[in-house]
Parts: C-alpha cells; structure tokens; sequence
C-alpha cells in the first residue's frame, strides 16, 4: 500500500542486503532518506508521502512497515522516566606508574584531559596551572532546608530557610579523581609520605574541569575548541543513579543503550569537532540490594557506549574482583567492562592519589574504593599511551588504537573464579589495565589503522617466530551510533579471523549473554561487539600468519579500525631499510639509495622527507610534489646537495617515509638519522714542501687533492701569518686540482722574498671550499727563492 499518513512519514525499510552506493543514490534520488540503521539489514527512513513499494528505487528493500508508537521512542520514556543524577563519591590512592621513570619518561605531557564530575575540581597544589576550572565548585542545600541536598547557587534556592553552602562530597570526589588521573604528589612529603609518593598517573597533562550538570555535548564541544588546551581525552567517574528517590528505583535502566549512550558514541566518533577517548567507571550497583540484587547485567548508561572505554574495579593487592564494581552483559549481549584497573583492596586501603576534603583542609591525600578510582587510572594510562604514540608515529592516534592497545594488553584476571575465567569474561572484561605493555607495543609499532568498505577484506600478514608465548589480535573500530528502539546496538559489523601457515582459521572470543558465567569460546565470528579480539596460545604453528578485518555489514562505510598485533617485534608498518642508522656522508658523496619496506600494510604511494631537526619543524625537504609509486628513492644531485645542507651545522639529517594507502589513510615510519662528514682539507702534492725556485725559473705546477672540495684558491705571502704583503690564485675560485701561474703573477710572487740574496721563503697554503659552502685553509707550505 502507499504510504499516505503523513507529508515526510518515517517507515521501517529491510533490504535484502546492505545498500550499496547505487542503490542509495536511488533512494535519494526517489526522496528517500536513511536514517538509523536497525540490524540487520533495515533502516528507519522518512520517506515521501506517495511513495509507492512498487516504485524501482525500491528494488532492493525486502519488506516496508510503519513504524509504532513504541518504536518511536526509547523504552525508559514509554515509563514516563527522566534523566537521574550522577552517583559515585570516592576517593583513591594509586602509585605512580613505572612508564614516569627513564627510559620512558612518560608524563602526559602536551595532552589534556577533560574532566566531567560532581563539581568542579577544587584548585590543590598539586594540579598548579595545569588545571583550568570551567564549572565552579559545586553547592547544595544544608542539612537545616526542606530540600536539603539538592544543588544550589544562592541561600533562596534552599527552603526553609537552609543555606547553599559547599558539596564537600562532590568537590573531594571530583578533586580526587583528578588526582589519581594527573596529580603531581607535590605535596606528598609534607603530608607524611615519601616525595612523590602520592604522584598520580599522567602527572604532566593538562586538566580542563567541568561538572556533569550542564549540557555535556556543548560543553565537550567547547572543551574540544579551546585554544591550546583542545582535549584528548573525556574522563567520567559517574553514571544514572538507579534509586534516585530510594526505594522507587529505575531498574530498567540496567544494560540499557539510550540517548546519551548514542551522543557519547558519536562523540567519540568526532560529532563535536574531533576524535576524543572518553572513559566511563562502570559503576557501583553490584550487590548493592536493589532490583533484584543483580551480579551479571548491572552496568548502567553511559558506560554501556559502544565506543568509550568502560573500567571496572578490582582489588589491587591481589587482582581479585571488588564486591561492587558493575558486571555485563549489556541488554544487547556486549562485553562491559571493556577492562578493569585497581579500585580498591582486600584491606580497603590501597595505591593513593590527590584528594582534598574542604572541611578538612589538612587532608591534602586520602584513600577510597570505588569504580569512580579506578577510571581515571585507565584516563592517565590513556594520556601516556597517547604521549608515547605521537613520538613513535608522529601522528594523533584514533581513539579506537588507544582503546585496541589498553585492551590488547590487559592481563587476563583468570583467576578460577567462576566469573573470571580465560579470555574476556563480563566481570573484568579483557582484565587488568598494564600501562607499560600498552607503551611498549607503541615503541614496538604493533599498532595499523586501516578502513573497511562493505563487502571487502583487509588482509595484514606478519611472520610469527618460534618461541612466543603466542599469537594475540585485538580488532576495535569507534562504531556508529546505535539506534534506541534496536535489539542490537552493533551498526557496522567488522570480522577479525587469524589463518596460520597450516591455513587453519581461528575466530575471536565470544561470550554468551543468554549464559553470563560461562567461558568465552572461540569457534565463530562475532557479530554484537565492536571489540574482538583473536588469542592463539602456544603451540601454534610458526610462520606467516595472515590476519583479516572483514567488512561483514558495514551500512556507513567505510569504516576505520584499529588493530595490534603481537608478537609486535615482527610486525612493522613502515620500516627503514637504507641508509643505515647514522651513516656518514662526505659533501661530494654521490647520492645514495634511501629504501624502506612497507611492511604488513597495504600503501601504494609514499614521500620521503628530510630535516635538519628530529620533530621535522620548520620547512623539512620531499622528495617530490608526485608521490613516490616505489619503495625506494635515490634523490637528484642538486637535491642530495640541498639535503646535505639541512646538516649544517649541527652535522646531524634526519629522514623518515609517510605511507598512503588506497583509501587516503597514512602511515609515518620511525625516525632516523645520518651524519654529514666535516669538511676537509684539500692537499698539496707540487711542488713539493721546502722546494726552491730561481727568480729566473718558468712558473711550475702547482697541484692537489681535493679530498672533496670543489673550489679552490691558492695564496702566497712573505710572512708566515699571511698578512700583507701577499698575492692569490686570483679573485675568481680555481675549479680544477691542478694551477700553473701566469708569468707576471709568478714573478710578483717570488718577489715577495724581498731580497736578492739566497735563502728568502715565501709561505703559501691552499684554501679550498666544498659544495655546501663550507671553507677550509690549508697547513702552510714554503718554498725558498734564490737569485737569477
């Protein structure tokens, strides 16, 4: 039938596969708008209001139906339910990271962290200017009002007759979290501790500070624009507080997808003006005694995203999970937590951070137990990994490659427990965050990117030696937004599978949310998570392995990845053959050979770049305008002379290669560098050193080495300290290695001896200059003049 209700009607469409890009310039063509994609195969769509399901641009759609009243809106509002607060106050300790210390040296330094929370983060000295507070701290009603509690700015906001005064509690906890994120334990001496003790992770990044009252899109938007302080990273140690008004209590909540899940998923995804990492606590509602006291399935929004990074807590003294961290699956069948970081411990006690009570004011250092301190672990790790990944690739990472690296190296919590068992599991998910892994498999450049169009496959190949503890895949995309009223929020459907040499295909991890405590299997693609991850134990068959992203259902393409491989030593992106690691080059070397191997990545096009500085500022020289089609490059001899030039004077070129592949993605290889040679002397060989020459003798030949000099001028005096009287080769510079002087010249020259009678000298030296323009003076020589 046609459809007639409405001027723009929104409609279901099913199609009988993914729409390519002809059939969806059909569509457009018939007024047909895709909207939300509903797997698998369907859209929401508004549509003309005559369309007809005969017309031809309908072609390939299977089925049409209206879409219902209950389809039009999320199933909490079906409940007359509104947004609750945030819950979650608590307060932590956490060590400073090994990856601070050389050789790393890591910080966070040059990245900036957002920060959404109870408040806006109170000013402790160990933040200083790094901090900038956008929110101020946050106020609530006295204990004295009839509406105590509630948030406030003035006394009239408060009945009965209360007061606004400070939220000690939501300022401490939001003044904590920033603390074990990026405090810099400045004050740890003083407070009892040892220096630095208290030091959090990311200690030099920047902190922009917000509470999560206002609207967060806009203000994630404005934190993303600020000038010079443009954030990274999202850190959020909050959540949908189930029981807002104990004991009526929002249960439906748990596992759910909703609005704000989709507006973090996009944010990520760049909606508010780039690409930003967002990390989520996982929450506290475990075993708290409400709806139904769930274990498996207490997660709730918005840390059921799909793209942000959801961290439970754990026990740091024993890796053994917390009584209250949250556990998955999501409603849709997901692994959250992505991973888990220490939260709390046996004792209760643990690692420590910044945390400053404002009735307290001594207590400049406190510990906690929360989720809420175990995210912004994962955020300060996050902003390490991001420092480590700009110098080893040049390049600002995807949040996908920083969320494949944290997962990729997590330590599996299989502790025979029944709910933490081998691979993910739903209560640790990939298990316990290891920072320093995470850098090193930056150094050692396991990580690619590369997109996906539907349909199409990917292929990575690596060679995998003997002797590994085995073979680790970690695949993880930052998804489009789901749509609320779908049963399964997963939108472009990526497949990762691993074939070793012996051809057989091993599949990633998959759990079964309809059974949560049973173990992850391997024995089929996954088709609801956006995080896969393939795991070959030894023995497994050493060789060339060949690893495939394929684009399964990939309705907006195509769609960018992340994926690490490990062992990571054999698997390079972009590798430096020729020359080698510091080499040397005369001034008159001939151009060499510059070779680089594209490694496991599918580029085709390439540019070769030099500098006379490592971070390649200011106007580094390329090898051309036209993309180089081969891995090799030996440049022109005026370029070679040019390139030689940028080592001036420091004696140090550096060089890299930027790899394109078909789809516009680059790759940036490491950095290397080679030596220009110091300029050297050219050398006399006639006439000899000492010679002695009548003044009625022919001029003779003077000739040389030019040990790779290119001009030459050649200087005669009658003092040792070549100061006047004095005669030259002449004004123009002598191209040759070889100079007879002319008659008259060579007899000014012998009468610069100033006397007829035996024995005078004359001093004489070569001056020579190379083709980069560097001069040098020969040692000096003499001859002896005798009378005619």
């Amino acid at each position: 039938m046609a459809v007639t209700s409405a001027a723009r009607p929104h409609v279901i469409l099913q199609f009988h596969g993914v729409p390519g890009n002809r059939e969806r310039r059909e569509l457009e063509g018939a007024g047909v708008k895709l909207l939300d994609y509903l797997p698998r195969n369907a859209f929401l769509a508004s549509v003309p209001r005559m369309l007809s399901p005969s017309d031809p641009a309908l072609a390939a759609v299977r089925w049409i139906g209206p879409l219902t009243p209950e389809d039009r809106i999320a199933p909490s509002l079906l409940e007359g339910k509104v947004r609750p607060e945030a819950d979650g106050r608590i307060k932590l300790d956490i060590r400073v990271d090994p990856v601070a210390q050389a050789p790393y040296s890591l910080s966070g330094g040059g990245v900036n962290l957002g920060i959404w929370d109870a408040s806006g983060v109170y000013q402790h000295p160990d933040f200083g200017s790094r901090l900038t507070r956008i929110d101020a701290l946050s106020k609530i009603c006295d204990s004295n009002s009839g509406n105590a509690g509630t948030p406030c700015r003035i006394d009239s906001n408060c009945t009965g007759g209360g007061h606004c005064i400070e939220d000690f509690d939501g300022i401490a906890h939001a003044t904590h979290v920033a603390g074990t994120m990026a405090g810099d334990g400045s004050l740890s001496e003083a407070a009892g501790g040892t220096p630095l003790q208290w030091k959090g992770v990311a200690s030099g990044a920047s902190i922009v500070s917000y509470d999560f009252n206002g609207d967060l899109m806009a203000e994630t938007r404005e934190a993303i624009a600020r000038l010079g302080k443009s954030i990274e990273l999202s850190q959020n140690s909050w959540s949908y507080t189930l029981c807002p008004s104990f004991p009526a209590c929002e249960c439906f909540l748990l596992g759910e997808y909703n609005s704000l899940c989709r507006d973090y998923d996009k944010a990520v995804r760049g909606s508010q003006g780039k690409r930003i990492a967002v990390i989520f606590a996982a929450g506290n509602d475990r075993s708290s005694g409400i709806c139904g006291n769930p274990s498996y399935g207490s997660l709730v929004p918005p840390g059921t995203s799909k793209n942000v990074i959801d961290v439970g807590a754990i026990n740091s003294d024993d890796d053994s999970m917390t009584d209250f961290s949250a556990w998955g699956p999501t409603l849709d069948g997901r692994v959250k937590p992505d991973l888990t970081a220490p939260g709390c411990s046996v004792s209760g006690i643990h690692v420590t951070s910044t945390y400053h009570d404002s009735r307290y004011p001594s207590a400049v250092y406190a510990a906690a137990c929360g989720t809420s301190m175990a995210a912004p672990a994962v955020s300060g790790s996050a902003a390490l990994v991001w420092q480590q990944y700009r110098k080893t690739y040049r390049s600002e990472p995807l949040p996908s490659t920083v969320k494949a690296l944290l997962i990729h190296t997590a330590k599996d919590l299989d502790s025979g427990a029944s709910f933490l068992t081998p691979g993910p599991d739903y209560a640790s998910g990939y298990g316990r965050l290891d920072v320093q892994r995470a850098v090193d498999r930056v150094i050692g450049r396991a990580a690619v990117r590369g997109n996906v169009a539907n349909g199409a496959v990917r292929t990575f190949t690596i060679y995998v030696p003997d002797g590994a503890a085995g073979v680790r895949a970690t695949l993880v995309w930052d998804d489009p937004a789901g749509a609320e009223n779908s049963a399964l929020e997963l939108v472009n459907d990526l497949d990762l599978v691993a074939i070793d040499p012996d051809g057989t295909r091993h599949y990633p991890w998959t759990l079964d949310p309809t059974d949560p405590s049973a173990p992850a299997v391997r024995s089929a693609e996954d088709h609801t998570n956006n995080v896969e991850q393939v795991w070959v134990e030894a023995p497994y068959t050493p060789g060339t392995w060949t690893f495939q992203v394929v684009g399964n259902q990939v309705p907006f393409g195509p769609q960018k990845f992340s994926l690490v491989v490990t062992p990571d030593e054999s698997f390079s992106s972009l590798g430096l053959d020729l020359p080698a690691e510091q080499a040397s080059f005369a001034a008159d070397s001939p151009p060499p050979e510059f070779d680089w191997t594209p490694g496991a990545l599918d580029l085709l096009r390439f540019k070769v770049q030099w500098s006379g500085n490592q971070s390649f500022s200011g106007t580094p020289i390329t090898s051309g305008a036209t993309p180089l089609a081969t891995t090799s490059f030996t440049p022109s001899d005026p370029l070679w002379v040019s390139i030689l030039k940028l080592g001036l004077p420091s004696g140090k070129i550096y060089w890299r290669v930027t790899g394109t592949d078909m789809s516009g993605l680059r790759q940036v290889s490491e950095v290397r560098s080679f030596s220009l040679a110091a300029a050297t002397q050219a050398t006399f060989n006639t006439p000899v050193d000492g010679a002695s020459f009548s003044k009625s003798d022919p001029p003779p030949l003077f000739s040389w080495d030019s040990n790779g000099n290119s001009a030459y001028r050649v200087v005669f005096s009658a003092k040792p300290y070549f100061n006047d009287p004095r005669r030259t080769s002449g004004d123009t510079w002598l191209r040759e290695t070889s100079w007879t002087p002319g008659p008259s010249l060579w007899s000014q020259i012998l009468g610069l001896s100033s006397s007829s009678s035996d024995g005078q000298t004359v001093y004489y030296r070569i001056v020579s200059r190379d083709r980069l323009g560097r001069v040098t003076t020969g040692t000096t020589r003499t001859f002896t003049v005798t009378p005619a």
